[in-house]
């Protein structure tokens, strides 16, 4: 149960108390259980010394229930009286899950394999209700949907490691899911001035992409130890998701154009360099890049921009600005290794988290439309393309650590 507010409900879920009627707009309480039993099987197979397979069978049994409520405080009496404002949802279901991963050693440095598995993504608790809260970061409300259902995933993946001995190894696989019914937030009018984004299974969608890493490990010192002077390691994607057009089962939206899947940024990218520059000193950096993706799919009757052909909505989605972060450090040992001092950077960049609306549809950050004020209206426009709907400042953080160990 969870109460938003705190435990002292008094005046709060309740404009007037004392009065015995059930308003239908507060949705404020909530109760609910989610209940999951699984079980597992595995089976390993080995067909020859370089053909191995592994197969698996997961049998998953979930049960969810929930419902809003409301508390109704009455003249005279200490204990608040308990009203249900809508029906129990009661969500019950048995899925089997297989997976299969076959792998094959070409080489002794070359190897293979391919998978095929299925994997779930269900609603929280909280998303199969009414439930409604303000999120204050990006001005709007966020309402479950009782109407939602389980997704299931279809996914496929093949590659190959490259092992160049102890100093290199390379990996680069593809992949491929077909998501049916994907849980996405898509946004609709609440008020004049005020959005709201529900939770709603949207139309299959798929997701193909590539992905790459690399270990590199080299030139190596201190006679008396293992470790490499430099450790280089670095990760990438690049992802294609499309999710169709159709209708969606909301109380709000009928339907929602083609799109990319939620959450799917265009690329990733991380990179981590660890270099021991001298004995018991270690100097580190990490750096990650999130390309752009949606927050929060749009709504709303479709416009053709004459001058380009793009097309935009009524609601333009919400999305997240592509944004990259880069970590450093430098600690030493002393003391017989007893003793670590470590200081660094988090964030060294600082880039801001931004989310806008493409108004211009090129899929891309422009620049921030600027609204200046007047004394004799209350804004015009001044320039730009897209619109800022949240820009959060960040800030490197500093921090100096020393431990001991005790040994």
């Amino acid at each position: 149960r969870y109460f938003p507010g705190g435990l002292s409900v008094t005046g709060y879920h309740v404009n007037n108390p004392g009065s015995r009627n059930v308003y239908a707009n507060q949705l404020g309480n909530y109760t609910g259980s989610d209940n999951t039993g699984s079980a597992y099987i595995r089976m390993e197979a080995r067909f020859t010394s370089k053909l191995f397979a592994d197969l698996g069978l997961r049998m998953e049994s979930s049960s969810q229930l929930v419902s809003n409520s409301q508390y109704n405080f009455i003249a005279g009496f200490r204990n608040a009286q308990l009203t249900p404002l809508d029906e129990n949802v009661n969500t019950v279901r048995f899925d089997m899950l297989p997976s299969i991963n076959i792998r094959y050693a070409i080489l002794k440095t070359l190897r293979v394999h391919a998978a095929w598995f299925m994997t779930l993504n269900k609603p929280l608790i909280q998303q199969l209700t009414k439930y409604r809260e303000y999120d204050a970061g990006a001005s709007m409300i966020s309402m479950g949907n009782p109407l939602l259902h389980f997704s299931s995933i279809n996914n496929f993946d093949a590659g190959l490691q490259w092992l160049a001995g102890h100093s290199l190894e390379v990996n680069v696989s593809g992949f491929y899911k077909h998501i049916v019914q994907p849980l996405e937030k898509v946004l609709t009018s609440y008020t004049p001035g005020t959005l709201m984004n529900v939770i709603t299974n949207t139309p299959d969608a798929r997701s193909t992409g590539i992905t790459g890493d690399v270990r590199l490990h080299a030139g190596r010192r201190f006679s008396n130890q293992n470790t490499p002077l430099i450790t280089f390691v670095a990760s990438g994607a690049l992802i294609r998701s499309n999710v169709k057009a159709g209708p969606v089962q909301s109380f709000f939206t009928s339907s929602v154009r083609e799109h990319t899947l939620s959450g799917s940024p265009s690329h990733t990218a991380n990179a981590s360099l660890i270099i021991y520059p001298a004995r018991f000193t270690q100097f580190t950096v990490l750096y990650n890049r999130t390309g752009d993706y949606i927050t929060a799919v749009g709504s709303g009757k479709e416009h053709t921009i004459k001058e380009t052909g793009k097309k935009y909505l009524d609601i333009p989605d919400y999305r997240a600005k592509a944004r990259q972060e880069l970590d450093v450090q430098l600690s030493q040992k002393i003391f017989k290794q007893r003793l670590q001092l470590s200081a660094g950077i988090i964030d060294l960049l600082a880039e801001n988290y931004i989310e806008y609306q493409d108004l211009n549809g090129n899929k891309k950050m422009d620049a921030p439309i600027v609204v200046s004020n007047s004394e004799r209206s209350g804004g015009y426009y001044q320039s730009g393309i897209d619109n800022t709907v949240l820009n959060i400042k960040t800030y490197a953080t500093y921090y100096f650590t020393i431990s001991y160990l005790f040994k």
